[in-house]
């Protein structure tokens, strides 16, 4: 619903009406009756409704802007809980509002990083102050809508002594008055590139038989092909001749316009992160 600026008030006798919100289907309208008592006190009854009717509009416009700011967080989640990277939001002061599950599974891994009573936390004294630095300048920076002057994302390695190595980026998020009005709010993204701490996700047949009409059997080989596995593995894995292999993989390079493995595998890497 759309808050808009309560109108002068129709009075009509002892009642007095306004409209203080509306939205494509719905009009809310404020009405007020004064009921004339010999022994109450006299107020200003006019003076009373517009009060109400200004503390009722501005209700809906917050209501409003936290029920877009619901939504963009509820698809927020799902795009975070649905990623194959480690993800984490922060406050200012390094607080967790909201982290996925390969993110917390890296927290408690023994790692640098890890959560101490909803902070994110660095046994490494030098990361910690630069994620801090880092996320005080972002707000310093991006106080209110993007502009020309927002800062850029910033790399950051964790676990210094780790091999392979473990990199983390913070990106900025585009401030907002209606997000934190009753909570702290997030001002950036940990993104963390940890390497093999998941496998490459296996592709769901019905998936790639509605991107690509492939059959079972062609789906079965994709997914091995994506495993890293030889066209000559993928038959004896299979229990299936070569020649069988080699007529599946020319049927799917045709349904995914590619010529080369090379080039099938590198779409195929980024359907796996849809």
């Amino acid at each position: 619903m759309i808050a808009s600026p309560a109108r002068p008030p129709f009075q009509s006798g002892q009642a007095m009406s306004a409209k203080v919100a509306e939205d494509e289907r719905h009009v809310a309208v404020l009405t007020m009756i004064e009921v004339p008592e010999a022994a109450a006190p006299r107020v200003n009854a006019q003076r009373a409704f517009a009060t109400c009717a200004s503390h009722l509009t501005t209700a809906f416009r917050i209501t409003q802007r936290l029920r877009v700011q619901g939504s963009v967080a509820a698809v927020g989640a799902m795009l975070m809980g649905a990623s194959d990277q480690p993800m984490i939001l922060l406050t200012a002061h390094g607080a967790i509002v909201s982290i996925n599950a390969l993110a917390r599974e890296y927290l408690s891994s023994g790692a640098d990083l890890h959560e101490q009573d909803g902070q994110l936390c660095c046994h490494d004294a030098q990361v910690a102050r630069r994620l801090q630095e880092t996320l005080e300048r972002f707000v310093r920076e991006a106080p209110g809508a993007a502009s020309a002057n927002m800062c850029k994302r910033v790399a950051i390695r964790l676990d210094a002594h780790a091999k392979p190595l473990v990199l983390a980026t913070l990106w900025p998020l585009q401030q907002s008055p209606a997000i934190g009005i009753f909570s702290q709010a997030p001002v950036a993204l940990l993104t963390i590139a940890v390497p093999r701490l998941r496998e490459v996700p296996r592709l769901d047949p019905a998936y790639l038989s509605a991107l690509f009409e492939v059959t079972p059997a062609e789906a079965r080989l994709i997914n091995l092909l994506l495993q890293g596995a030889t066209i000559k593995e993928a038959a004896r894995l299979q229990r299936i001749s070569l020649e069988t292999v080699r007529s599946h993989l020319k049927s799917i390079y045709a349904k995914t316009d590619t010529r080369r493995q090379s080039q099938l595998v590198e779409l195929l890497l980024r359907v796996a992160i849809l």
